[in-house]
């Protein structure tokens, strides 16, 4: 075979295994670039999250209350209630999450679990769920220029996140506790959870 013949010979083969795998090349290229692209990419190999159906990750876009409320149960499953019915069964978790006790979510008035999930709700359901309990007489949150932000029910929440590092703050002392958090930020706290426990 002459160096031409091999030469195009490669070339087709290359792009016959290219064109063979484009969910491969997608899962290498969509988030090992990302800020917490080793976090996402554990997160994926254990199965705790999914890509949707054109393949995307979207570890930038919002992460809802239901999707928050789904991620905790892969991780630690039966953590969130879920009242399944017979119209659900065949729905995913994140439609079964979304009629269960709403007040998971954190607010308590009646909460949309369509709606991007806050950092401060966030912080509630965590705590809630580990059965943390604040470390009196340290009160880190009053440290932030927007801690009269935090709402009166996430309050105890937060400033367990805060003592126990699982939670940050931003540049200027800002806390943003009505913030939403995307996706990416939303497996990093829970990252940050799940490190306490080992």
């Amino acid at each position: 075979m002459t160096l031409k013949k091999r030469t195009i010979t490669l070339l087709f083969a290359l792009l016959f295994v290219l064109a063979s795998s484009p969910a491969a090349f997608a899962e290498s290229s969509d988030y090992c670039n990302h800020w917490a692209g080793e976090t996402i990419g554990e997160f994926l190999e254990k199965g705790w999250v999914q890509r949707d159906q054109s393949g995307e990750l979207n570890p930038d876009q919002y992460a809802t209350r239901a999707e928050f409320l789904t991620l905790i149960n892969s991780i630690w499953p039966g953590s969130i209630p879920v009242h399944e019915n017979k119209k659900e069964k065949n729905s995913d978790q994140s439609d079964q999450i979304k009629n269960s006790d709403e007040e998971s979510a954190g607010d308590k008035e009646k909460s949309q679990l369509d709606d991007p999930i806050k950092r401060e709700e966030a912080a509630y359901v965590i705590a809630g769920i580990k059965k943390y309990t604040k470390e009196e007489g340290k009160e880190l949150s009053k440290g932030f220029q927007d801690s009269d932000q935090i709402s009166p029910w996430a309050l105890d929440s937060v400033e367990i996140m805060l003592q126990k590092g699982i939670m940050k703050g931003y540049p200027n002392q800002l806390l943003r506790p009505t913030d939403p958090i995307t996706r990416a930020e939303a497996m990093t706290l829970l990252k940050a959870v799940l490190n306490l426990s080992d």
